[in-house]
């Protein structure tokens, strides 16, 4: 059996208990535990850019609970203005069985001061709601993707070296720390 698939060799889809605390930190173990693949090499041909005046924008955002309009001062690059590949991002990963949501009251002047003073995730595991910080969704997004839909060694491999053998974001999007 590979390495990091306890549980889940020979069976189509997931198994009912894939979800369980116990599995995912079966799981999270046996991927700390493998050899993190040689790294490969990258792109070094761009220089970065500092944000400046041309790069602002303003947006406005409505929120769907209270129907608050909200304008927000952002860059171009902002997580505000990918609303709705981040959406798409967490519906895929509910589709592969993940309760996650961005936690979109922070966007809203009325509902903000009932959760997290920063962008988050909502993620539920076993009825526990918990939320996790924001830095790169489409990171959180592809090492989730990863570690969901492993089923061999070379996936397995991709996620580690997505990872860099690091598993602490990938712990922490699992709620790991929250237990």
């Amino acid at each position: 059996m590979p390495i990091g698939f306890s549980g889940i060799k020979d069976i189509d889809g997931f198994p009912s208990n894939f979800f369980s605390r116990k599995n995912l930190e079966t799981r999270l173990q046996e991927l700390k535990e493998s050899p993190v693949p040689p790294p490969k090499p990258r792109a070094m041909c761009y220089s970065m850019k500092r944000p400046g005046p041309e790069d602002e924008l303003t947006t406005s955002y409505i929120c769907p609970i209270c129907g608050t309009k909200t304008i927000h001062r952002i860059y171009k690059w902002d997580e505000l203005t990918q609303l709705d590949e981040i959406r798409d991002a967490a519906q895929e990963l509910r589709d592969l069985g993940l309760e996650i949501y961005l936690e979109e009251r922070y966007y809203c002047e009325v509902c903000k001061k009932d959760v997290p003073n920063h962008e988050s995730w909502r993620i539920s595991i076993e009825n526990k709601i918990f939320f996790v910080r924001l830095y790169s969704w489409r990171q959180d997004y592809n090492i989730l993707k990863l570690f969901l839909t492993a089923k061999n060694k070379n996936d397995f491999d991709m996620l580690m070296e997505k990872i860099e053998g690091n598993t602490q974001r990938l712990e922490t999007l699992l709620g790991k720390e929250n237990d």
